[in-house]
């Protein structure tokens, strides 16, 4: 599969590992929301409305956007949402 591909990086990250690299390539974490606006979630330091989702948000350093990682507690369990230029980025199922 990964030869029909043709030529890409890939990088495999484990994500119980987040935490750990977190630390070396990501700012130090700040409360943040997720709200809805016109079917996507973006990115706010306030909440607003019934679809928001609380959570915590680590920029990528280096960057000048607000792309990174916002962290989630579902049924105890952190999960890791991709944020790219202020926007829940959902991965394809």
């Amino acid at each position: 599969m990964i030869e029909q591909l043709g030529p890409i990086d890939l990088h495999i990250v484990a994500v119980q590992r987040y935490p750990e690299l977190l630390e070396h390539s990501h700012e130090k974490g700040a409360s943040a929301y997720l709200v809805k606006q016109d079917g996507s979630y973006v990115l706010s330091e306030e909440p607003g409305g019934e679809d928001t989702i609380k959570g915590i948000f680590f920029r990528e350093l280096d960057t000048d956007f607000n792309s990174g990682l916002f962290k989630i507690v579902r049924n105890g369990e952190a999960q890791y949402l991709r944020i790219l230029q202020s926007e829940w980025v959902k991965p394809h199922s």
